[in-house]
């Protein structure tokens, strides 16, 4: 069964922490939403870091599967959204897009924001920030992660389930998520240098929501 992956955990990756590494290999392959997507290339422009980097941050993005939304997400969002009003919970939404993601596919969501805890039926993985970045540049750190990833190449998804509503559950394609995801890794280890402002900024509006 594959992981979602929100913003911050999506730069953890690429600064190859183990533990968004372990729960990559886990639930393997990890997988973004339109949100998520958008989100992350957004942060990278509003944290001003070069047109290089940009063009990394774009190919990087690029290689993951992307959940396509449907009639189904839709409604799932629709759900969340009055069953949060209903406890008063105000969430912003991009958060229950992403929530409605995971809903409609039945899968865990690996996030650096606690906020998400709030959001019944969810199974979150909460990644707390560290100061400094998990791994630097040229360490060998998540290189066994790459291995195995290299390994499991074949690997295919645990088999549809179907929701009480009907909507399918994860089926993935044909190896494509796993060459992709494999990609994503080796990609990781150019995309390291100029990283630290947005992870900053992450934690910074992390923070706020708690």
């Amino acid at each position: 069964m594959p992981v979602l992956l929100d913003t911050g955990a999506l730069e953890l990756l690429r600064r190859r922490d183990l533990r968004v590494e372990n729960l990559a290999l886990k639930h393997y392959p990890p997988v973004l939403c339109p949100h998520v997507a958008g989100e992350y290339i957004h942060w990278q422009l509003q944290a001003k870091v070069s047109k290089a980097a940009i063009l990394r941050t774009r190919t990087y993005v690029a290689a993951f599967e992307t959940l396509s939304p449907t009639t189904h997400t839709a409604d799932y969002y629709a759900e969340l959204r009055a069953a949060l009003l209903d406890r008063g919970v105000v969430m912003p939404e991009p958060y229950c897009w992403i929530a409605a993601h995971a809903l409609e596919h039945g899968i865990p969501l690996v996030t650096t924001d606690g906020t998400f805890r709030q959001l019944p039926g969810i199974k979150v993985h909460l990644i707390r920030l560290k100061q400094r970045a998990a791994a630097p540049v040229g360490s060998d750190a998540g290189g066994k992660a790459i291995d195995q990833m290299r390994a499991r190449k074949m690997v295919t998804g645990s088999k549809a389930r179907s929701s009480p509503s009907g909507a399918s559950r994860w089926n993935p394609p044909n190896g494509s998520a796993s060459a992709l995801t494999l990609f994503t890794l080796y990609l990781a280890q150019d995309c390291l240098a100029e990283s630290s402002v947005l992870l900053q900024s992450l934690s910074e509006a992390a923070s706020g929501c708690y």
